[in-house]
């Protein structure tokens, strides 16, 4: 039982012999030293246990005395396993035997190490709380309640009462004549007795010199090394005093001035800033007691809103010993923010220099201002946020206000139009005959109502420019009804109007169009005939013939009135582009020449060899370039070179504009003229946007729609005096090398049925003659209800046709996209082909959409005929 009872104790318990070898050691006592429970310790020195300096120690002071006085008590350290030292108490037994020898040790030690950590905290904390007793520079005092006697004193509170700490330290109360006279001293210790119930006590005594202090006195018990202590703390306040004391001897006249003034009056110390003085007014308004400011500054109170106000007024009167109504802004005691004016003298009062300052409430003034600027500025923001011009006079027609858009149109900013006369400003003139109009103030003070420019008004801005404007004018009046003044509203209408006469134009041209489109199409139904039939011709000629040639000729003769009949179309065309793939080469070429015709002006043509192909359009791109060409032809008025170039270009290597990655072909029309200033050049594919005279400013826009709508680019680049120049970029795209082939051998022949739909009799023969010759089997109608029968009738007969060629439009008959529908009713599979000569109908671009397979333009050549039914029944 003793055994189960040492081993499971908490304690280190161990049993040494006499000569210093371990015979037993507890659990507690191997875990606290490291060692395994399980390890076998006989015989092993106790020392290995303790550092070095401690066994010394045990040998020399503790082991004697056990074996004298039986036991050692002490507090020592003991070695954990890796060299951790743990503070221990420890108790030493010496056990002896007959002869006095001593037989063995017992030792219980007891692990102490968190109560030298407390202990260590606690003499930390004292160390801090008398560091910051004696450098406080609040008056401290410590009084032992038991006897109540001085056990500690700070140098701030021995500063003041003027003694050493050797005459108050261990003294009472009243043992020290540095509490002042007897009564005095009785009064101190009266004070004292009342212990933690002392806050804020007033209290005077004198001083060796038999000065007179005074302070405000607090107490607290605290626990100062076991026993209870009384801390007092005091604050000097007989600076303070003696200022009250100072005020109260000043004059009685000054005073009742002083107290009966409607301003705001502090005095204050020039030298600290500290409130010596405030009358009643300055109480009311910053809302503090008398008690609350006298012996505080304007910091501690934090009356200035902004303290660099407080550091300016202070700069101002040790420059100038004066400050006259300076605006500021100050805080109540409730922290309200309200406005004042100060104004402040330094004085000489009760012997030392101080600053008077007095302090007229503004607030509601300012109020009243504010409110008068927010609806000025409600006013100023509504005549900027006015989308029109507005100008107001006075009754003798001299501007008053100008607001943002009156500026921009007239040229005139506020400050300089301020006074001016209106017809300096406000400068109008009849558009067409150029006469000055009639001065609008005059009219409307002549009528006393509201009156309108007349039409085609034109302002002439400061710089010149001119606008057209809408105006109209209206007395200004007062409460009374009597007229003050005279308000202008007018607004640029010279967009309106262009817009208008462009629309106008527009019409213009879309009337124009749509009978170029009917020409057009009449024309090449003509042309269809005759190319055809020179087309056959030329196929029963042999090249060297004289008549070959003349067929030729004739052939590229009635291949430039196509191209005529196309440049009509493009007044007429509309929609998607047509896109075919080929060269643009020939296209670019014969429009440059065609645009030129007649000019002083020659076309410099420079192509890449093997240029790429691309799928455009041939009407519509053939708009752009001759647009393009017409305005370097327009921008050189001395004649010259026109430089066309066309290369193919590699899309990665394009940084302006952005093309992406790709194949491209680069298109550049350039010119020696005048150039595009840079201001307009971000602005030169806006619509209606033109620096010319009669131009429309449509050109660059439909030009850059349908380089947009081919998936392209443009970029300009000019400089004013050098020139200017267009770059196009278009995607190329690969050519079948057998597609190529074809199209070098010539047409293409083949075999099958057609069925050939068209209201021309001249095209359906002709037609007939070209199918046929190219091996085909051809049947004609002249509209979509006989093509259906007959389509209908084959079907029944065991021989359907293989393609249909339809004419879109057939005038009071069935055209192709009607029929196509009802013929596919009857057979899904047909392979169909839509052509006609007025290519403006979105059929002709997105033929797909509407039935068809392929798309045949009017008038077309032999080749182009069969290239298509080629690729219609061959896929």
């Amino acid at each position: 039982m003793l055994w189960d009872i040492v081993n499971e104790a908490r304690d280190f318990i161990s049993v040494a012999s006499g000569d210093g070898r371990v015979l037993f050691l507890n659990e507690a006592g191997r875990k606290m030293v490291g060692i395994d429970v399980e390890a076998d310790i006989s015989g092993i020195p106790i020392r290995q246990v303790y550092p070095d300096r401690i066994w010394e120690l045990l040998q020399n002071e503790a082991l004697p005395a056990a074996r004298k006085h039986g036991s050692w008590i002490g507090e020592t350290v003991i070695l954990r396993k890796g060299g951790t030292e743990i503070p221990v108490s420890q108790i030493i037994r010496a056990h002896t035997k007959e002869g006095g020898i001593t037989e063995y040790y017992s030792t219980i030690i007891r692990d102490i190490s968190k109560r030298k950590t407390i202990e260590r905290a606690l003499q930390s904390s004292e160390k801090k709380f008398f560091s910051a007793f004696h450098s406080s520079p609040t008056m401290k005092l410590m009084i032992r309640l038991g006897d109540e006697r001085i056990i500690d004193i700070n140098e701030s509170y021995l500063s003041t009462i003027g003694f050493s700490r050797d005459d108050v330290v261990d003294r009472t109360i009243g043992e020290s004549t540095a509490w002042g006279s007897a009564d005095e001293r009785a009064a101190f210790l009266e004070m004292i007795r009342a212990g933690s119930l002392i806050d804020n006590f007033e209290f005077s005594f004198s001083t060796p010199g038999a000065q007179r202090r005074t302070a405000l006195f607090s107490a607290e018990t605290v626990e100062v090394d076991d026993e209870n202590v009384l801390l007092l703390e005091a604050i000097d306040i007989t600076d303070r005093k003696n200022a009250e004391d100072a005020f109260k001897r000043s004059e009685n006249k000054f005073i009742k001035v002083y107290q009966s003034s409607p301003e705001a009056i502090t005095i204050s110390r020039l030298s600290d800033g500290t409130y010596i003085e405030v009358n009643e007014s300055a109480l009311e308004l910053s809302r503090y007691k008398r008690e609350e400011v006298i012996g505080r500054t304007p910091v501690d109170l934090q009356v200035f809103a902004r303290y660099r106000d407080y550091l300016r007024i202070l700069t101002m009167l040790r420059r100038n010993r004066l400050v006259k109504k300076l605006e500021f802004d100050f805080r109540t005691k409730y922290g309200d923010i309200r406005n004042g004016i100060v104004s402040a003298e330094i004085i000489d009062f009760g012997g030392e220099p101080c600053v008077i300052t007095s302090v007229v409430d503004i607030t509601d003034r300012k109020r009243a201002e504010r409110a008068l600027d927010r609806q000025r500025e409600r006013l100023a923001v509504t005549l900027r946020s006015i989308g029109d011009g507005v100008i107001t006079t006075n009754m003798y027609g001299e501007v008053a206000l100008v607001n943002k858009v009156a500026e921009e149109l007239t040229g005139w900013t506020q400050e300089e139009a301020y006074g001016k006369p209106l017809q300096e400003v406000f400068s109008i003139v009849n558009e067409r005959t150029r006469v000055s109009c009639e001065n609008p103030v005059e009219m409307v003070l002549e009528s006393g109502g509201t009156v309108e420019l007349a039409n085609h008004t034109a302002l002439i801005a400061r710089d010149g420019t001119e606008r057209i404007i809408a105006d109209s004018g209206a007395p200004i009046r007062d409460k009374e009804g009597t007229i003050i003044g005279v308000v202008l509203v007018f607004r640029d209408i010279t967009d309106k109007q262009r817009m208008e006469a462009e629309i106008q134009k527009m019409q213009q041209i879309e009337s124009l169009g749509v009978l170029a489109g009917g020409i057009a199409h009449d024309f090449n139904n003509i042309l269809t005939s005759i190319l055809g039939n020179i087309n056959l011709g030329r196929l029963y000629t042999r090249p060297g013939e004289k008549l070959h040639e003349i067929l030729v000729d004739a052939e590229k003769s009635v291949l430039r009135a196509r191209d005529l009949t196309r440049q009509l179309l493009t007044l007429s065309k509309g929609g998607k582009p047509l896109k075919r793939s080929g060269s643009i080469e020939n296209l670019l070429r014969d429009t440059a020449i065609f645009a030129l015709r007649g000019s002083n002006i020659i076309p410099e043509f420079d192509f890449e060899e093997a240029l790429w192909q691309s799928e455009f359009d041939e009407a519509q791109m053939g708009q752009v370039f001759n647009n393009l060409v017409l305005n370097a032809r327009q921008a050189m008025h001395k004649g010259g070179v026109i430089k066309i170039s066309a290369s193919n270009m590699e899309g990665g290597s394009v940084m302006v504009p952005p093309v992406g990655d790709g194949r491209f072909v680069r298109i550049t029309v350039a010119d020696s003229g005048e150039g595009i200033p840079e201001g307009h050049l971000p602005h030169i594919y806006d619509p209606y946007f033109t620096t010319k005279k009669n131009g429309t400013g449509l050109g660059l826009t439909t030009t850059f729609s349908i380089i947009r709508n081919h998936d392209g680019y443009i970029h300009a680049e000019s400089t004013p005096g050098v020139g200017t120049v267009f770059s196009v970029y278009m995607p190329a795209v690969s050519v079948n090398p057998q597609n190529k082939a074809r199209q070098d051998a010539g047409f293409i022949t083949g075999r099958g049925k057609i069925l050939f739909m068209d209201d021309e009799e001249l095209v359906r023969t002709i037609a007939s003659k070209l199918l046929r010759h190219l091996g085909y089997d051809v049947t004609c109608v002249p509209n979509g209800e006989d093509a259906i029968t007959e389509f209908a009738r084959a079907l029944e007969d065991g021989g359907e046709f293989d393609a249909v060629i339809l004419d879109l439009t057939v005038p009071g008959g069935m055209g192709g996209t009607e029929t196509i529908g009802k013929i596919r009713d009857l057979a899904p599979g047909v392979r169909a082909i839509v052509s006609s000569g007025y290519s403006n109908d979105p059929v002709m671009a997105e033929y797909k959409n509407y039935g068809f397979d392929e798309v045949a333009v009017k008038p077309y050549k032999i080749e182009e005929l069969s290239e298509v039914l080629y690729r219609v029944l061959k896929g």
